[in-house]
């Protein structure tokens, strides 16, 4: 197991700590590093450990970062056991974290309150690791991009421009779940050929929204489900491949919602409440081993705009519009 630290980190102060444990055949790495005040920076690297490895950084004001001098984020992990953890507490955050071919009771943490913010983490080729994200405060942004991971993914981000694009290719189970409290929103998810995806939720309040959650090639998914309150709304929900039920439920302003499936069997509900409301629902059901498609679409439309489409093919298709 090799870790490598670097810190550039002009005026900062900091403490790194190496800690190596055995007890019987429990083995355990840890790498921290603490950083307090002035330009800060980081670093971390961990390769080949087949033991539990934890990295922690730690960051508290000014210009932050997490990786090395030349680095754009910290903490790099690979063939270990990991559990990699970045908290910035105030200023110009950026933060990181890799890992490839992590193991069961890998994980990712990154906590960030206050200023510019950002995040990143990807994961590659691994097995059960977990991605929790959160931000509080100003220019948030996240970016989670996973390729052949069995995982759960969980982020927040609370105040002003938000954004989160999570990127998933033959990702597996869990998640994600995304929650977004006020000002810019918007939330990007994309799954493609993903074997029993998790349920996808979206949750977002107050200002701009937006949601896209684009579901390609994937197999027997627990669902969409994208929760919109006040503001300018929208939110689109595009999928193929294996059963994937959607709904999608607006409260407030703008409103707009479409949903476009041509899956095995569809089904999928809109409910907009409040001010603008549209809607739109497309199906189009694939034969599966000689039986009919099946597609279910609902739309509830209550106050005000109003506008409702439901168009489907395919045999089996039951639709309701309802508005009031």
């Amino acid at each position: 197991m090799k870790t490598t630290l670097s810190a550039a980190a002009l005026a900062a102060s900091f403490i790194v700590s190496l800690t190596y444990s055995q007890a019987g055949l429990a083995q355990q790495n840890q790498a921290t590093l603490t950083q307090t005040g002035a330009n800060n920076s980081a670093g971390i690297e961990q390769d080949n450990a087949r033991r539990l490895t934890e990295a922690t950084i730690t960051q508290t004001g000014n210009d932050n970062i997490a990786g090395g001098a030349a680095a754009e984020g910290g903490i790099v992990q690979r063939d270990t056991r990991g559990m990699a953890t970045i908290t910035q507490d105030g200023n110009r955050n950026l933060a990181g974290i890799l890992q490839q071919r992590a193991t069961t009771g890998a994980r990712a943490t990154v906590n960030q309150a206050g200023d510019y913010n950002l995040v990143l983490i990807s994961q590659v080729d691994s097995f059960a690791p977990a991605v929790d994200a959160v931000q509080a405060g100003t220019r948030n942004t996240a970016y989670i991009n996973q390729s052949h991971v069995d995982n759960l993914v969980q982020t927040r981000q609370t105040g002003a421009d938000n954004v989160i694009t999570v990127d998933q290719n033959g990702a597996a189970y869990g998640g994600p779940v995304i929650t977004q409290d006020g000002i810019g929103n918007t939330a990007t998810v994309t799954q493609y050929s993903d074997t029993y995806p998790g349920g996808i939720t979206v949750s977002q309040t107050g200002m701009r929204n937006t949601a896209t959650v684009t579901r390609s090639s994937s197999s027997l998914g627990d669902g969409t489900s994208i929760v919109q309150n006040g503001a300018d709304n929208r939110a689109t929900h595009t999928g193929s491949g294996g059963r994937s039920p959607s709904s999608i439920m607006q409260t407030g302003d703008g409103n707009t919602a479409t949903v476009t499936k041509s899956l095995k069997y569809n089904d999928s509900t809109i409910v907009q409440t409040g001010n603008l409301n549209a809607a739109t629902v497309v199906q189009s059901g694939v034969t599966l081993s000689g039986m009919p498609p099946l597609n279910v679409a609902t739309i509830i439309q209550v106050g005000e705009g109003f506008t409702a489409s439901i168009a489907q093919a395919g045999s089996g298709n039951v639709g309701s519009v309802y508005q009031h």
